[in-house]
């Protein structure tokens, strides 16, 4: 499959994925949350974060994606997200940069070879990677207080892409069934002409046998009566 390919058929999720990593620096930039320094830092890692899902979703989302590659990808996605949420609270503030753990949550029930188990551990580390930033610079009270409002948004991307995948089979499938109907029309179509074909033969046949029957009759009346 080539590389338009791909674009094409993950076009919706990779905007989607875009426009939540993109305006969560563009926020936290607008808001002026960060030191020069710190905003710099977590937009070259929040670049790197953003190619590394790109990535993904374009060459893992095949039927059977390479098991140490997706492997390889989890870790990195998540690992690089808890660094950008360590960097952002460096500043005292919780910012926006939770968000960006989304998409890895979502990818696991794309592009993994068993996408339940993947989840499911995909999920709990996706909340690791804000409660252990935050207990280390704000200490255990205030993670468990703000962990909910992560876990919420975790469940809803599973439920929405759950939901997603089962829209994009149903429409795969009344694609598969509109081409084999496409298909036995043509066939029926073809095997229509071949039936007129053998009926205008057939039709014709006759004639030319009635037509012999009579003429050969006719020949042997004349004959008699000469």
């Amino acid at each position: 499959m080539s590389l338009v390919q791909r674009i094409e058929r993950e076009k919706g999720g990779l905007t989607a994925m875009l426009v939540l990593v993109v305006s969560v620096f563009v926020v936290s930039l607008a808001r002026g949350e960060h030191r020069s320094g710190t905003l710099s830092l977590l937009l070259i890692l929040g670049a790197l974060f953003l190619l590394i899902n790109v990535w993904a979703a374009l060459f893992l989302g095949d039927e059977s994606p390479s098991g140490w590659l997706t492997g390889v990808y989890f870790p990195t996605a998540l690992i690089l997200a808890t660094v950008i949420n360590f960097v952002s609270m460096q500043d005292q503030n919780f910012g926006m940069t939770w968000l960006i753990v989304l998409p890895v949550v979502s990818q696991s029930l794309e592009i993994s070879p068993h996408p339940k188990f993947w989840n499911a551990i995909v999920s709990l580390l996706a909340v690791i990677t804000f409660v252990w930033p935050t207990t280390q610079i704000f200490g255990w009270e205030v993670a468990a207080d703000t962990v909910f409002s992560l876990i919420p948004a975790i469940l809803f991307v599973n439920v929405f892409t759950r939901m997603a995948q089962r829209e994009r089979s149903a429409r795969e499938n009344m694609e598969r069934l509109a081409t084999a109907l496409n298909e036995a029309n043509q066939k029926l179509r073809l095997y229509a002409a071949q039936v007129e074909e053998l009926a205008t033969t057939k039709e014709r046949n006759r004639l030319a046998r009635d037509i012999h029957d009579s003429l050969g009759h006719y020949l042997t009346v004349i004959n008699v009566q000469l």
